[in-house]
């Protein structure tokens, strides 16, 4: 793959409620994304999945041996990592993370998912796409990159004046694109990695989407905006996705790529 161009895939909500039987081929997006992140709650609330279409639950998500195994055969290849996503995806209310989070139930729930699944998480994933100021300074101190939607509000991030361009520039693009509009350039906050996330949801389509992004490179290119190697995220949430969606992903991400190397 041309890493000019680098497509993360944000794979979000696994946890001990997953249906392992939904889940769909690894092989194929392993090979479709350069890097894919599986967004996993250690400790799921009831109240705050009860989304998922599973009915089963396992009171650890190590006894769903189907999901276990399922990671674990992604975490074998080298472009597949795990993230952290949430605490139980509604402690202790919602959005989760726009409410304190100790520290120490950060680290520990890092710790259990990499203990059970013998890796290193460095990502971390919002429930909500929330994060307040706090718990960005405390998630700093553990992760190397995180991942949000449009773009991250003033009480969402510590002052830095790299922030303050980059929201500003996103505020220029929102006033002549809306939602159409991502700000493509590379986000570091005292060496964190914050990563902007195309919505591929179950009611987002390939021309939407495929829009969204091409706006954004064209009205990010009039910025002078530095996008050269790029890094962007496509979002998802698994349970949302059949056969015929997880194919129009892979045809979005493709023209995507496809269209951004007609420039660089």
């Amino acid at each position: 793959m041309d890493k000019k161009i680098e497509i993360f895939l944000r794979d979000d909500d696994y946890c001990s409620y997953t249906d392992s039987n939904t889940l769909y081929e690894l092989r194929e997006i392993v090979e479709v994304f350069d890097r894919v992140y599986f967004g996993t709650i250690p400790y799921p609330n009831e109240l705050a999945v009860s989304y998922l279409p599973s009915k089963q639950y396992f009171r650890n998500i190590i006894e769903n041996h189907g999901l276990v195994d399922y990671l674990m055969e992604g975490l074998e290849h080298e472009n597949v990592s795990l993230a952290l996503h949430g605490v139980t995806h509604s402690y202790p209310k919602f959005p989760e993370f726009n409410y304190p989070i100790p520290e120490e139930t950060i680290i520990k729930s890092k710790e259990f998912l990499e203990r059970k699944f013998k890796t290193t998480i460095n990502a971390f994933s919002p429930p909500n796409n929330s994060l307040s100021v706090i718990n960005y300074k405390n998630l700093s101190k553990f992760f190397s990159i995180i991942f949000y939607a449009f773009c991250p509000l003033p009480n969402e991030r510590p002052f830095d004046l790299k922030y303050y361009k980059y929201f500003i520039d996103t505020s220029v693009g929102y006033i002549f694109l809306k939602y159409q509009f991502r700000n493509l350039s590379p986000l570091i906050i005292n060496k964190i990695l914050n990563l902007s996330s195309f919505t591929f949801y179950k009611y987002d389509t390939v021309d939407s989407v495929f829009k969204s992004f091409k706006n954004s490179l064209e009205f990010s290119k009039r910025l002078n905006l530095k996008l050269n190697p790029l890094k962007i995220s496509i979002a998802i949430h698994y349970w949302e996705l059949d056969k015929k969606k997880y194919h129009e992903l892979f045809n979005l991400t493709e023209k995507i790529r496809d269209y951004y190397l007609k420039y660089y």
